[in-house]
């Protein structure tokens, strides 16, 4: 896995997604905007279907496979990379069927059920931080001081947990999250993004932000 810089094109096809939300539901306009990404530059499309800030509505997994499955057609057709960001196991287990080169869970992949199709694949593993743990962002308050001795124990934990199950670690990403995922004060993100050199010496993995 290169550890050089890459760029991630975020293509939302959700109605609430808090930058974006309604402006790609629909499947022509949702292509379009991933042929552009590319176009400008992007190595991968991380590909959404369900908004998963704090008031968010539930997309159930059948409909985020529904709105999932033109624009992945597409984006195969190009050739392109793909992400598909999901903490649904349904949709995951579809996006493992589609072949796409990634999958971005917000809850860092705490499904043991998934792990052994995880390990019999070759799929890219982008394992986020979420303080609330399971689900969507939440509202919680967090301290700056201590948000890293949280990111270590949970990425301490999953990378335990996948490598234990069979799964390389050179297939792991890890992303400490931003916004909501940290905590409510805006001071949190700004801490993790100023001392991020912590979480990559401590890994030696890629970190995506």
């Amino acid at each position: 896995m290169s550890m050089s810089p890459r760029i991630f094109g975020i293509l939302n096809a959700t109605a609430d997604s808090f930058s974006d939300g309604a402006k790609y539901l629909d499947p022509d306009t949702a292509i379009a905007h991933a042929m552009k990404l590319l176009d400008d530059g992007a190595d991968a499309i991380d590909l959404g279907a369900a908004a998963s800030n704090p008031d968010a509505v539930h997309v159930p997994p059948a409909e985020e496979i529904r709105r999932l499955t033109p624009i992945v057609a597409a984006l195969k057709a190009r050739n392109a990379e793909i992400s598909i960001d999901t903490f649904a196991l349904e949709t995951q287990r579809w996006a493992l069927g589609q072949g796409v080169a990634w999958l971005n869970d917000i809850q860092g992949f705490p499904e043991l059920a998934l792990y052994d199709d995880l390990a019999r694949s070759n799929v890219g593993l982008i394992v986020m931080h979420n303080v609330a743990l399971r689900g969507q962002a939440q509202r919680i308050d967090t301290d700056p001081a201590t948000i890293f001795d949280r990111l270590f124990a949970f990425f301490d934990d999953r990378i335990s947990a996948l490598t234990q199950a069979g799964i390389a670690r050179g297939r792991i990403v890890i992303d400490p999250g931003m916004g909501f995922f940290l905590g409510t004060d805006p001071q949190v993100s700004l801490t993790v993004l100023r001392r991020l050199d912590e979480l990559k010496s401590r890994y030696r993995l890629p970190v995506l932000i």
